[in-house]
């Protein structure tokens, strides 16, 4: 997300990365299935992770991370070499002199997890932050975590809880996209909500299951 720009960026952002993590949680219950101990399936989970440990050596830094430390000859570098992997030839002078300059202030400067607390502003924003993403984690995850209480076969309930998310990242991001992004972000925040009383309202009832999913989505 650091090296894409402009549109691609957000296209990335917005629909690749949801996308794929969709994807790896539909293929779960499959997963489940084949591997019933839950042990075993914990090890099948965790163990792919290992194979990521190379990517340490292999993947190189974020270019805007280099420069807002004030590492300019090793962005250069890095951008130098990714302009001759894909056949562009790179500009005579990347960097500006007021940029170089600006880069180089911004490596005096101490900024830490603390510096979200730091205005009255930020410090408003982070709280609120918070509050919002810790209540949607609980409400996402308690959700996925019931999927054995619901009727029917437990895999393909969560096949198709996981599965509603596609048509849901896509019309999110059409409304972030053509609306104001507060506008957006409140709208579908308040529909989440108005699904969760319903599964209240509707508890014990043929209903519940399509609830469930409509908060999903």
């Amino acid at each position: 997300s650091e090296i894409l720009v402009g549109s691609s960026r957000v296209l990335f952002c917005s629909l690749g990365q949801p996308f794929v993590y969709v994807i790896s949680m539909m293929l779960l219950p499959g997963t489940a299935y084949l591997v019933r101990s839950w042990r075993h399936l914990s090890l099948t989970m965790a163990l792919p992770g290992l194979a990521c440990i190379p990517l340490w050596w292999l993947v190189p830094e974020s270019p805007r991370w280099l420069l807002s430390h004030g590492h300019l000859p090793e962005a250069e570098l890095l951008l130098r070499s990714a302009a001759l992997e894909n056949q562009v030839e790179a500009p005579t002078v990347i960097f500006l002199p007021p940029k170089a300059e600006r880069a180089g202030s911004q490596k005096a400067e101490s900024v830490s997890f603390l510096g979200l607390l730091k205005t009255a502003n930020i410090r408003r924003v982070t709280m609120k932050l918070w509050l919002i993403w810790f209540s949607m984690s609980i409400c996402y995850f308690g959700l996925s975590f019931s999927m054995s209480t619901l009727y029917g076969n437990p895999f393909l309930n969560y096949f198709l809880l996981t599965a509603v998310e596609l048509p849901a990242v896509f019309a999110s991001w059409l409304a972030a996209r053509s609306f104001p992004r507060r506008l957006s972000f409140i709208s579908f925040s308040l529909l989440g909500a108005l699904a969760l009383l319903f599964i209240q309202v509707t508890m014990h009832s043929e209903y519940e299951n399509h609830k469930i999913v409509f908060f999903d989505f």
